[in-house]
Formats: C-alpha cells, structure tokens, sequence
C-alpha cells in the first residue's frame, strides 16, 4: 500500500471516529433530556396523587359532616314524629271514649224514648225488731191447693206495629207512629193473670190431637210492616246495605255481628300492603305452588328468583341459568341538567333478547347514587336506574346492579409502577348504598344485586395502604357480611352475586358466624376467554354444590374462536356468566352503522355463546331434578 493510501485511510478512520463520537454524545444528551422529562413527569403524578388524596379527604370530611347533620336531622324527625304518634294516640283515645259513652248511652236513651214511664216505687218503711215469742208446737196443716188455670187458648200477643226507617243504608230502626197508629200500652202483669183465669179451659180427651189452627186471613196492612213480617225472598239484606242487622226493638244482636273490634295504638307509618297470589292467565300449572308472588311496578311479568342448592328457580322450579352483557357508561355518567342519560334502550334490549340473553348487569357509582352532581342529585341518578330496568324487564331481561366505583371521578387506570386505582374495598358509605337499594327493588324480582367488584391489594397510593396492606379472606368476608346484612335488612329475598378473592374461590360457600351458609347467594370470578383452565376449574369444583357465575369475561377482539369454544362448556356446566361489555371499549360487541345496531366480530361470537343449549338435566321435574343430582353431582365436569 502506498502512502498516500494510508493518509486517505487514516482519515477515513477520524471521520468515522469523529462521527461515532458525535452519535454518543447525542445519545447521551437525548437520554439526559429523557430522564429529567421522566423525573418531572413523576413530580407531576406524585402532585397529582397528592391532589386526588387531599381532594378525596375533604369529600370524606365532607361526606363526615354531611352523615352527621342527617343523623341529627333524622333524630329530630323521628322525635316530631314521636311527639306525633302520642298526640294522635291521645285524641284517637279521647274520641274512642266518646263513641263508647254514646255507644252506652243511645240503647238507654231509645228504651227510655219508647217506654211508659213507670211509676217509682217508694222504699218501704224498715220494720222494728220483732221481739222474742215463745216458739208453738207444730201441728198438720193443710195445704192450699193451688188454683186450677182454665183450660183454653192463651191471648195472642200483640206486637206494636213498627216503622220502616226512611234513613239510607237499609238500617232498621223504631220510628214514631202518628197518634191513629200509636200501639196500645202494655197492660200490667196483674190484669193479664187475672184475664187468663176467666178465660174458658178447653177439656180434650185423653190420646186426641189438637185440630190444626187454620190460617187467618190476610188483611193488607196500608201502613208501614215490621221487618220481621216481610218474608225473606222480598227484603233487602242489611248485611248487603253495608249495615249491621238489628234486632226488633232497635237495638244491635249480640254475638259475631256487635263484636267489639279491639282498639290499636294508631300510627303514622303506612300499613302494610297485603300480599296475594296471583295467578297468570298463561300459567299452565294451576297448582298453588304455580301461583305468583305479588311484583313491583317495574318488573312487569318477570317472576321471583331463588336459589335452590347449586340451582337457580324460579316461582314455578323450572331452572333459569342467567347469561348476558354488562352495560357500561352509567358509573361515570355526566348529568345534563338534572337528568342522567339511559344506559340501554328499547333496541338494545330487543336485540340482547332476540341473541338469547337473560340478564343485564348495570355498573354503578356510589357517589352518584348518594349525593348525585351539579343539580342533579341522588334521586335523579336511581330514576335513571329505574328507566333502564323497566326497559330491560319489558324485553324479559333481569338487572344486576353492581356497586362498581365509589368515586365517579379519581381514575381507575392503573400507573406506571402497577398501581391501581379501583376501589380495593368498601367504605362505610357502601352500607348507606345498599341500604337504600334495597328499600327501593325490595318488590322488585327482576332485580338482583352484585355486592361489590374484584378486590385487591391496596397500592402505594391508596389511603389504607398503611392499615391493610394486603386483602385476605378473613377480611373480605367480614366485608361481604357486611353489606350482606344491610341488603337483606331490607330485601330478604335478595339474590346476591358475590365475587371471589382475585381468582381463587377457596374461602365460599360464605357462612354465618354460626357456621350455616348464607342463603341465595350466587358466587363467582373474573375468567379471561384467552386462559380460562384454571378459573373454570375453580367455578366447577364449587359449582358441585353451590350456584356460581363467571362475573365477566374478558375477551379481546381477536378471541372470538376462545368465546364460541368457551359458551358450550359453561353451559353444560350450569354456570352462570356476563360478557364484560356492550358497546363501548375496545371490547364492544355491537357498534352503530348508519343509525343501527350491528354486532362485531366478536360480538357474533358472543351471540353464539348465548345460544348454547342448556343441559337435559335442567328441563326435568323438580324432584327428578334434585333426585339425580343428588346421586350425580357436577354432572357439567
């Protein structure tokens, strides 16, 4: 090689050394300027941590002081209303002691009224003390013989005519006759002895039957006729006037119809409302254990469910095996005015029906359902609730409400160091949730109720990071009591789908501190459709003897074929299952295309998913029913 060779090749190498120094050196101030944008950028969530904690403490105290101004506006209330309840007491006393004295006093006042005055009777003067006689002996007298009553007819009685009271209402009652009608008096018990004595006796020999008396002939009375006289086929009934039947000489009969009603400490509380049986016009089992329970306004003719060991019956026993979507949207709904938009319509609905579903479920927030925001409040947010399940229950759908956010506003991503920001537990403000839930679908049967979201760990940035650090069973249990307790305080018959810990089920059935199982409860776990093995093995291992649910499956949009694999096996398992979403997300099964509603890909899949036919076992007899699976349990393994 020549040396001018080398001189253009030892150049080439400064140009290329200069050149790979210069690129570190933009490396280096390119990373330099990355790591102070990381920095600030953690300043600023750690200042928008701090904010959302120092925000969300002044709602606590605020939320702190508002309980207790409604405690004491409760308890003044219910003193008013105590204060109340005595005054009523006493005037309802006072006027029932007034309608007793005129209750005691009218029969006295009518007999006074309609009687002769009888003549008073002066006391007799007392007798002095006799004095003493020596006693005589006793001799045989003879006795009076008695003296003999003339044989012959007794004196008809003449009963004095009555008036028919002009009154309304049927009510019988003595009226005043005019003076050519006025009844004779009543003749003393003297005269009337004395006439029978001179009356002729009739002597009849022995063995002979008196003749029958004939009938007397009808004389047509041209005034007013007793009642008692009118023959039964031609009066009225008093019962059928509403009145109570008196007796001839005005007064009320004794015995059931003049039975005292006893007297009760009157209230101020509506009286409960007397639940009947109703049976449906298409009921084709007209048996009483066919009948229907009374319902609420908004369930329409949706029947009551229960569960019935790892089964979930209606009124009739026939199995229902709930399968559906969940409607997103109304947890972080914003008011326009003072109303809330409707999650789901009329179409939707239809069309949820027409795929084969059963039930919705409607995520809620808490904090809208006890305080609301801007105008509208909390009353205006449980409208809007109550909108989307008449909706549902007019297409045969069931609602779940689901206590899925206590706060509508903190966000619920999670950060750059895995934080979350969902609710790991309940607060004490979920017991005012459900208590008022529960008050309001307590008639309800197409209601039905998810107790709270997959709990979890707290995280760094949470305020009982420092008191829990971590979520056990034990702990999650005394939680689900909890709320358990406040729901069926209200709504005993409430059916309730409790989620597990993460993906474990290990800690239910949920028992008492007995130890009984807690009844009508339907247990349950997230289950992504990608890798379902070990949380299907889960919900069939418990799904042996107690009613379990797939609370959400998660599926991208992509796992389609997943879903359709994952739809029969559930079904045949008896497992109760929600897709994650609806419309909305990444995850949405329909979309609107020129004003409609059209399914995605995956969200055909889903609607393959819901047609999957149940197992044989489930359309047998009650008895056979629980005879085979008795024998047999988990026949869905």
């Amino acid at each position: 090689m020549s040396r001018t060779d080398r001189a253009a090749e030892r150049r080439r190498a400064e140009r290329q050394a200069e050149r790979a120094r210069r690129r570190e050196e933009e490396r280096r101030a390119e990373a330099a300027v990355r790591t102070r944008e990381e920095a600030r950028e953690r300043q600023r969530q750690e200042a928008r941590r701090a904010e959302a904690l120092r925000e969300a403490r002044e709602r606590e105290e605020k939320e702190r002081r508002r309980r207790e101004q409604e405690a004491a506006r409760r308890r003044r209330l219910q003193q008013q209303r105590r204060q109340e309840r005595r005054q009523a007491a006493k005037e309802e006393e006072a006027r029932e002691s007034s309608r007793e004295a005129r209750r005691t006093m009218a029969p006295l006042a009518t007999r006074q009224a309609g009687e002769p005055k009888r003549r008073e009777r002066r006391p007799k003067p007392a007798k002095p003390p006799a004095k003493t006689r020596p006693r005589r002996p006793q001799t045989l007298r003879a006795k009076k013989a008695p003296a003999r009553r003339p044989q012959g007819p007794r004196p008809e009685k003449e009963r004095p005519p009555l008036a028919l009271s002009a009154k309304p209402g049927g009510d019988w009652r003595r009226e005043k006759l005019p003076a050519s009608r006025e009844p004779e008096k009543k003749r003393p018990q003297s005269e009337r002895r004395r006439a029978a004595e001179l009356s002729p006796r009739v002597v009849r020999p022995a063995g002979q039957k008196p003749a029958p008396q004939r009938d007397k002939p009808r004389v047509k009375a041209t005034g007013p006729v007793a009642p008692w006289k009118i023959p039964a086929k031609d009066r009225e009934s008093p019962r059928a006037a509403g009145v109570a039947p008196r007796s001839r000489i005005g007064r009320p009969r004794r015995g059931p119809a003049a039975k005292k009603i006893p007297w009760r400490r009157p209230t101020l509380e509506a009286p409960a409302r007397k639940r009947t049986l109703i049976l449906p016009a298409d009921n084709p089992h007209p048996r009483p254990g066919a009948a229907r329970l009374p319902g609420g306004s908004l369930s329409g003719h949706l029947p009551w469910l229960r569960v019935e060991g790892r089964f979930l019956v209606d009124e009739r026993d026939r199995v229902r095996l709930l399968r559906g979507v969940t409607l997103q949207g109304l947890e972080r709904a914003a008011p326009q005015g003072s109303t809330f938009p409707l999650p789901l319509s009329s179409a939707e609905a239809a069309m949820l029906r027409s795929w084969g579903a059963t039930v919705v479920r409607l995520p809620l927030a808490q904090d809208l359902a006890l305080e609301g925001r801007g105008e509208a409040d909390g009353e205006d947010y449980l409208e809007a609730v109550d909108a989307a399940v008449a909706t549902a229950a007019a297409a045969g759908l069931y609602t779940i409400l689901q206590l899925s956010l206590l706060s509508s506003l903190l966000p619920t991503h999670r950060g750059p160091g895995g934080e979350c920001y969902d609710p790991p537990l309940p607060d004490p403000g979920s017991l005012d949730f459900w208590g008022i839930l529960a008050r309001r679908y307590a008639e309800e049967p197409a209601v039905l109720f998810q107790l709270f979201g997959p709990p979890h760990d707290p995280g760094p940035g949470d305020a009982t990071a420092g008191l829990l650090p971590r979520v056990t069973w034990p702990v999650w249990r005394n939680h689900l009591l909890a709320m358990l307790g406040e729901l069926r305080r209200e709504h005993p018959r409430a059916v309730a789908l409790v989620p597990g810990l993460g993906s474990e089920l290990s800690g239910f059935p949920l028992p008492f501190s007995d130890g009984s199982p807690v009844p009508h409860l339907i247990y349950g776990l997230t289950l992504p459709a990608g890798a379902s093995a070990a949380g299907l093995g889960e919900l069939r291992r418990l799904g042996r003897q107690e009613s379990v649910a797939a609370l959400g499956i998660t599926a991208g949009p992509l796992e389609g074929r997943q879903v359709q694999a994952l739809g029969p096996r559930l079904a045949q398992a008896g497992i109760h299952w929600l897709a994650a979403a609806w419309s909305e997300g990444p995850e949405a099964l329909v979309m609107r295309q020129r004003g409609r509603l059209a399914p995605t890909p995956l969200g055909r899949a889903f609607q393959g998913a819901l047609a999957a036919p149940m197992p044989a076992e489930f359309h047998l007899e009650p008895a056979a029913r629980r005879q085979l699976f008795r024998l047999l349990p988990g026949r869905g393994d």
